[in-house]
């Protein structure tokens, strides 16, 4: 699982999957910090630390566990 962060901030934003698809492929050109969410205008990559809203925060952390879940079963509770 690369980049989910860019993944979670992706759905969040409603982004298109190809539009985060290329996100992606420059986080990897770039050597993106891991909880990258998105690169600046200026180059630099905003992280989910840089998000300062507690509810869109939890927003973005829920998506990134929702992701992670998904894609591997092993993680899922059983309840």
């Amino acid at each position: 699982m690369d980049y989910i962060m860019i993944r979670a901030w992706g759905a969040h934003m409603g982004s298109y999957p190809y539009y985060i698809r290329n996100q992606i492929a420059i986080a990897h050109e770039d050597k993106a910090p891991g909880n990258a969410i998105f690169k600046r205008d200026d180059g630099t990559w905003a992280t989910i630390d840089d998000i300062t809203n507690t509810t869109t925060r939890n927003q973005v952390d829920k998506l990134a566990s929702n992701i992670q879940r998904r894609e591997n079963p092993r993680t899922r509770r059983i309840v």
